[in-house]
């Protein structure tokens, strides 16, 4: 136990850094992840390795894998009144862990859904399994600091936060949980302290189950890459919405769902995203859509996978999408701008 309690006090002193070997960061980002519900008794009937059994194959390619923890890791009874309240067992951490991944964004709509015992029991959790928290602290401002990827001469800076209302309960934890403005804010600052670092912010936002992010959204999406931000990831909305490139940079506004159970057709479909540095300093971006069977996110047939761009690539008209063997590659769509005597 004390083991743990020093790992706990380290992470509230600091920002947590994971330092790797060699050049070339590589690191994903996926969607909503929740082992409530259903989900125990298919992991109960099918064993820890059902649910991520093709996810992994795509964690194994990459150094960091980060996913959007939408439930407590707890045993707490005691739960928030609301529609929908999620937890799970700790057991849960151990099937991210074994399939690959390596940090988990906690704000959310549900962070507090067992209100702070919940959360503290998260935390301690998460430290026991080896899983980095992202966007989770002793309190606002430290949950608000970044979590460092280092990897030879290459540095990745990790936001996560929330807008959503979480309640003002205080305690030994808490997320990030903050305005966009406020986030871009520290992101600026934060950039103007070290211009070398590739910056990624993920947020928990958005409307469930629509297409096409807010112009609130995009105002605030853009805003963030202006503070210095490499790419914007959403989630929430628990299906992919439009992605755009504004400046060079990505904006994902929402990947849909990773492990979920939900039900309407839409929900079905999500993707991770992997960005890997190249040699040359930029940033090599490959989407890797999937479908969720028995909440367990598989790999798209080619007539799927061909209806799902399609589909995307109407309300993303910034984007470029190559098909690759794995997945596509994404890149901001050349625009020829005519001249004034063509038509």
């Amino acid at each position: 136990m004390l083991k743990y309690l020093m790992m706990f006090l380290s992470l509230y002193l600091q920002a947590p850094r994971i330092i790797g070997q060699g050049n070339g960061i590589k690191i994903t980002f996926s969607g909503d992840v929740m082992f409530d519900k259903s989900i125990r008794r298919i992991i109960k009937e099918k064993g820890d390795d059902y649910l991520l059994r093709y996810a992994k194959n795509i964690f194994a390619e990459y150094d960091y894998n980060i996913v959007n923890l939408e439930c407590p890791i707890t045993n707490k009874t005691k739960a928030a009144v609301k529609q929908y309240t999620y937890k799970a067992d700790s057991n849960s951490l151990l099937i991210l862990k074994k399939a690959g991944v390596t940090h988990t964004g906690i704000p959310n709509n549900h962070s507090m859904d067992y209100f702070m015992a919940g959360l503290e029991d998260t935390y301690k959790y998460l430290i026991k399994y080896g899983l980095v928290p992202v966007g989770l602290g002793k309190d606002i401002k430290t949950a608000c600091r970044p979590v460092l990827i280092i990897k030879g001469l290459d540095t990745a800076a990790l936001f996560a936060s929330t807008s959503m209302y979480n309640g003002t309960e205080k305690g030994s934890a808490a997320i990030c949980n903050c305005s966009i403005y406020e986030l871009a804010e520290l992101v600026k600052k934060y950039k103007d302290l070290h211009p070398h670092y590739m910056i990624f912010v993920s947020l928990h936002w958005g409307v469930e189950y629509t297409r096409i992010p807010t112009t609130e959204q995009v105002h605030c999406a853009r805003m963030l890459i202006d503070s210095g931000a490499e790419a914007v990831i959403g989630h929430h909305p628990h299906v992919i919405q439009q992605i755009e490139f504004y400046k060079g940079k990505l904006i994902l506004y929402s990947l849909g769902n990773l492990v979920f159970e939900q039900f309407r057709p839409v929900t079905k479909y999500g993707m991770f995203a992997g960005f890997s540095k190249t040699g040359s300093g930029g940033l090599s971006i490959m989407l890797y859509p999937i479908k969720i069977v028995e909440s367990s996110p598989l790999i798209l047939s080619q007539k799927e996978k061909d209806n799902v761009k399609k589909e995307l690539l109407q309300i993303s008209p910034t984007v470029k999408i190559t098909d690759t063997r794995d997945g596509w590659l994404v890149e901001p769509k050349s625009i020829v701008l005519k001249k004034k005597h063509e038509k």
